[in-house]
């Protein structure tokens, strides 16, 4: 019996051009400092992620977008901005280097609860963890030095950008394709907020 296919996928807001080019600047910045074990995200896939599903079987998919359009359909396009920088878990063991937004998040988090609580309807299991969005820049692996890590957290903490308006009217469902030397990231579907 062959085995089904999957797709890792996740449910996100797409990004602007101006958004990425902010990325790549900041990208610049940590990538010289040449530290081994700390990746930047590629700016074609910085995204805001809602809802990572993980690998589905790709006969998921339709029900996947129906519960999308769903979510989407109560939710009227709003506005969002770059906001602070931060890392996870903490500056002393930093894992994940991200950037925050801010704007309307009444409208984001009512958004992400509208596509939690469609895709849990189908058997996916909600986020224990409440909603922080942010924006995933790099992260920095286990074998790098306290030092080091120190010199990636205060580049990421220090960099100046500039806030382009990010106009959310669409949210997208993102297949993943893990390589090497990182994730590719390519949209599937999108539907449009309010019903668009």
């Amino acid at each position: 019996m062959a085995s089904e296919e999957k797709v890792r996928v996740f449910v996100a807001v797409e990004l602007p051009d101006t958004v990425k080019a902010e990325f790549a600047g900041l990208a610049v910045a940590i990538d010289a400092l040449g530290v081994r074990g700390a990746r930047t995200v590629r700016p074609e896939g910085i995204h805001l992620t809602l809802k990572f599903l993980g690998d589905v079987s790709v006969e998921r998919v339709p029900e996947i977008r129906d519960a999308m359009d769903f979510a989407s359909d109560e939710v009227a396009p709003f506005d969002l901005s770059l906001g602070d920088a931060g890392v996870f878990p903490n500056p002393r063991a930093t894992r994940v280097l991200w950037v925050g937004v801010e704007g309307d998040l009444d409208s984001l988090g009512r958004l992400q609860q509208r596509v939690e609580e469609s895709l849990a309807e189908l058997g996916f299991r909600p986020e224990r963890r409440g909603f922080n969005p942010h924006i995933t820049a790099g992260r920095v692996r286990d074998r790098v030095s306290n030092a080091d890590r120190r010199r990636v957290t205060e580049t990421l903490l220090s960099h100046e950008y500039a806030r382009p308006p990010i106009r959310v009217e669409s949210i997208s469902l993102i297949r993943s394709t893990l390589h090497p030397d990182g994730a590719m990231y390519e949209p599937i579907y999108g539907v449009g907020l309010g019903g668009d």
